[in-house]
C-alpha cells in the first residue's frame, strides 16, 4: 500500500509542480556550461598538440651580426666545421638530434653560352627564397625528375624558362676552368635572374664542405629549450659582441610565433583547468541552492507524510526519488538535444560528474531537513 502511494505520490506531483521543470531546465544549462567548458579544454588540448609537433620553427645561420644570408652583395661563406654539425649526425656536435629538413645553399660564378650565371647548389627549395611559391616562381620538373634528385652527387640542374631552347637536354656550364655537362631535369619559370640550380653537394670538395645560407627546422618543438642550450656552445646570440677565439656563427631561431602561440594557450589551458573544481563546487551549492528553495515550501507535506505514519527513510525517498527523475530527465532531455552540436557532444563525459555534485548538494539538504521535527514543520506552514 505504501509503494502505492509513493508511486502515486512522485507521479502526480511531478506533472503538477512547474518548479520542476525550472529544475530540469537549470540542469541542462549546468550541463550545457560545463560541456562548452570540456569542449573548450579538448580543443585547446589538440590545438597546443598540434602547435607542438605540427609547427615548423625555422632557424638560420649567420654572422655575430645577424646579416641576412639571401643577399647576394652580402653572401656569408659558412664554414665546413659548422656545416657537419648540421650534416653529419649526432657523432658531430650532438645537435643532430634536435633538428631536420636540413637546407643548404653554394652560390659560385660561373659562365654558360658565353654568357655570366650564377650557379647555385641547393639541396632543397627552401634553401633559396627566390624559387618559392610565394615569390611567384613556379618550378616544372621534366617526367620522372623531382627534388629527391637535388640530394644526389649528380650533374642535373634546372635552369631558367627564358634559356631553354626547345628539345634541349643539356647544358654546359664552366666554372673554375673546369666545363661540366648538365642535365636539365627541369624549368623555372617567372624568375628574371640568370641562375642555373644543381644539387648542393655536387658543388662540394672532397673532405670539405661549405655554404652560403645554412637553414632547418626543429625536430621536437617541446625540446626547443634543451636545443637552445645546446647550441650555444657553438652559436653566438646576435646582439652579443663577438669574442676572439670564441663562435664566429649566431644562429637566428624564428621562433617568436611559436612562444607567442604556445604561452596563450597553455594560459588558457590552465585558466580552464582552474575553472573545473570551481565549477563544480559551484553545482553544488546550486544543487543546496535548489533544494532549499523547493523544500522550504514543503514541510507542510513532510509533516502530512509523516502524520499518515510513512517512515522518515521512506519520506526521505520520496524526495529523493523526485529529484533523481529530474536529473536523470535533464541528462536523458541533454543527450539527445546536444548530440548533433559537436561544439557540445564533447562533454559526455563531464554529465555523472555535474549530476552527482548536484545531487550532492540536494542530499545534503534534505537530510538536514529530515532532522527536524513534523510538529515544527506544522507549525512553520508557508
Amino acid at each position: 500500500m505504501k509503494n502505492r502511494f509513493t508511486s502515486f505520490y512522485i507521479g502526480k506531483h511531478i506533472k503538477s509542480n512547474s518548479n520542476f521543470i525550472l529544475l530540469t531546465l537549470l540542469i541542462f544549462c549546468l550541463l550545457a556550461c560545463v560541456s562548452v567548458l570540456r569542449g573548450a579544454h579538448i580543443g585547446i588540448s589538440e590545438g597546443l598538440r598540434a602547435l607542438e609537433t605540427d609547427f615548423d620553427i625555422w632557424m638560420e645561420v649567420s654572422d655575430h651580426g645577424g646579416i641576412n644570408t639571401d643577399i647576394e652583395t652580402k653572401r656569408l661563406t659558412i664554414q665546413n666545421h659548422i656545416v657537419r654539425l648540421f650534416t653529419r649526425g649526432n657523432d658531430y656536435g650532438g645537435i643532430f638530434q634536435f633538428i631536420e629538413n636540413v637546407c643548404l645553399r653554394s652560390t659560385v660564378t660561373a659562365y654558360a653560352g658565353g654568357q655570366m650565371t650564377y650557379l647555385t647548389g641547393i639541396n632543397r627549395q627552401e634553401a633559396e627564397n627566390s624559387i618559392m611559391p610565394e615569390s611567384g616562381v613556379r618550378i616544372s620538373f621534366f617526367n620522372g625528375s623531382s627534388w629527391e634528385d637535388f640530394l644526389q652527387d649528380q650533374a642535373v640542374c634546372l635552369i631558367p624558362s627564358h634559356a631553354y631552347g626547345s628539345g634541349q637536354e643539356t647544358v654546359s656550364v664552366v666554372h673554375g676552368g673546369i666545363t661540366t655537362v648538365f642535365t636539365v631535369i627541369g624549368l623555372v619559370y617567372g624568375q628574371t635572374e640568370n641562375k642555373i640550380y644543381c644539387p648542393w653537394i655536387f658543388l662540394q670538395e672532397e673532405g670539405y664542405e661549405s655554404a652560403d645560407v645554412l637553414r632547418a627546422t626543429v625536430k621536437d618543438n617541446t625540446r626547443l629549450n634543451e636545443m637552445k642550450t645546446v647550441m650555444k656552445q657553438y652559436f653566438i646570440g646576435t646582439d652579443s659582441p663577438h669574442v676572439y677565439g670564441g663562435p664566429s656563427y649566431a644562429l637566428i631561431i624564428f621562433d617568436s610565433s611559436y612562444i607567442e602561440s604556445h604561452k596563450s594557450m597553455t594560459k588558457n589551458l590552465e585558466l580552464i583547468n582552474m575553472l573545473t573544481p570551481v565549477f563544480f563546487a559551484f553545482v553544488f551549492l546550486i544543487g543546496i541552492m535548489s533544494e532549499f528553495l523547493l523544500v522550504r515550501h514543503r514541510k507542510h507535506e513532510y509533516a502530512l507524510l509523516r502524520a499518515i505514519g510513512v517512515f522518515k527513510r521512506k519520506t526521505a525517498y520520496v524526495f529523493l526519488s523526485e529529484y533523481f527523475f529530474v536529473c536523470a530527465s535533464a541528462a536523458i532531455f541533454y543527450s539527445l538535444a546536444v548530440l548533433p552540436v559537436s561544439a557540445l557532444n564533447k562533454g559526455y563525459a563531464y554529465i555523472p560528474p555535474v549530476l552527482a555534485c548536484f545531487f550532492a548538494g540536494m542530499i545534503i539538504l534534505i537530510v538536514n531537513f529530515m532532522k527536524k521535527s513534523e510538529l515544527i514543520a506544522l507549525q512553520h506552514r508557508e
